[in-house]
């Protein structure tokens, strides 16, 4: 199933997720900056692989996350945001086009000393979006109808 456009349009016009993973039951979150690609719905990050989401997605591939905007809190009407699952893997050395995008977007990514690239496809999507109306909702899997 193709990636609604909403939902393209609200993680392209963004830069920062929250990532989720564990390790023996115990859940972790913290903060990259991304690129979306919409052809396969998959966030590329660059990170330390010696972090500890770095050392928990190396020991189990299932993440989760989200990405928002933050409204001021008397303004419920204003929420946006999406929140995701999927697998997480090492970038291979040869994507070389998903990497000049990430550093195109990201350029002083260049001297960050001991990162790798990650990418994370997603298996479900669901985006949030009250400014088109309180509890307005879009599902996507891929293959869905």
């Amino acid at each position: 199933m193709e990636l609604p456009g909403e939902v393209d349009d609200f993680l392209q016009s963004h830069h920062v997720l929250t990532l989720a993973t564990t390790s023996g039951g115990a859940p972790y979150a913290c903060n990259c900056y991304y690129v979306f690609n919409p052809a396969d719905a998959s966030f590329v990050f660059l990170s330390n692989p010696e972090t500890r989401h770095g050392r928990e997605m190396a020991a189990d591939a299932r993440v989760a996350g989200t990405v928002h905007v933050e409204p001021p809190a008397d303004q419920v009407a204003l929420i946006q945001g999406v929140q995701f699952t999927g697998r997480v893997q090492r970038l291979a050395e040869e994507a070389n086009g998903e990497r000049e995008a990430y550093y195109a977007a990201v350029p002083y990514a260049k001297d960050v000393p001991g990162g790798v690239f990650w990418k994370i496809t997603c298996d479900f999507i669901k985006m949030t979006d009250n400014t088109v109306r309180f509890g307005y909702k879009i599902l996507w899997e891929p293959g869905g109808s």
